[in-house]
């Protein structure tokens, strides 16, 4: 039997969170955290960070509570996904969605500053 689930994903400045929940019950069945990575800025008043080091933080949170989840309750359905983050953080992406450059997070006080 597969067991129908909904998927959460919060990604922070700090880490992203995923939590997997019985899509009929609510009950969680498994929640992962994984760091989001450092800033990358040095410049006074910057706040960067790394679009890949995000994006690999949310691909191993989500493995990791599908994998916790499956080992806990059998077979997993995810049926939906529901994710948020942090903003206003503005990340540059090329034609083909890759990042530019680094993200320039909602921390970030360079107002009028060059950022790529």
């Amino acid at each position: 039997m597969t067991r129908p689930a909904l998927l959460a994903i919060d990604l922070g400045t700090s880490a992203a969170k995923a939590l997997l929940v019985d899509a009929e019950s609510g009950a969680p069945l498994a929640l992962a955290r994984r760091d989001a990575g450092t800033e990358v800025s040095t410049e006074a008043g910057a706040s960067e960070q790394d679009p890949n080091a995000w994006w690999s933080a949310i691909a191993g949170a989500t493995r990791e509570v599908l994998r916790v989840a499956q080992e806990r309750a059998g077979r997993i359905e995810v049926r939906g996904i529901a994710p948020c983050g942090h903003g206003p953080t503005v990340v540059p992406v090329r034609g083909d969605g890759t990042p530019v450059g680094s993200a320039i997070t909602w921390r970030d006080t360079q107002i009028g500053r060059a950022h790529v």
